[in-house]
């Protein structure tokens, strides 16, 4: 196994993270905890293209609880492999709302406050 040879996302839709190792997929059978996926869209800026499509170098931050998790999203990660785009944050025991700030590749910052246990679509320059 080469170093890097991992890549992780919530293959089966459950909220929690699974693993491909080595070419195996191992998946994450534990009990149901909060959760919260954000997945970032920026459509075309014209002729400008400040941020890709993707939104690959956009950095999250959520707020719980008094705690900050931060989350960027990459265009890969190790060799050969590629973790997937939508940005997935793990919250134990947490219910409720919790505020999301997104800093864009080009400088510029967009919030929105969300329930968790869900899948979050934020489009660049829309509204929550």
């Amino acid at each position: 196994l080469r170093n890097g040879d991992v890549a992780f996302a919530d293959y089966d839709n459950d909220g929690d993270l699974d693993l491909m190792l080595g070419g195996k997929l191992l998946r994450n059978n534990m009990p149901a905890r909060s959760w919260l996926k954000v997945k970032l869209d920026a459509p075309s800026q014209g002729v400008e293209k400040l941020v890709n499509r993707a939104a690959i170098g956009a950095t999250v931050r959520l707020h719980v609880n008094g705690w900050v998790l931060t989350r960027t999203v990459e265009g890969a990660t190790g060799q050969a492999n590629q973790n997937d785009l939508t940005l997935h944050f793990g919250l134990g025991d947490y219910s409720g709302t919790v505020d999301i700030e997104v800093a864009w590749p080009d400088g510029s910052q967009q919030e929105t406050t969300v329930e968790v246990d869900r899948l979050v679509k934020i489009t660049k320059g829309e509204g929550p």
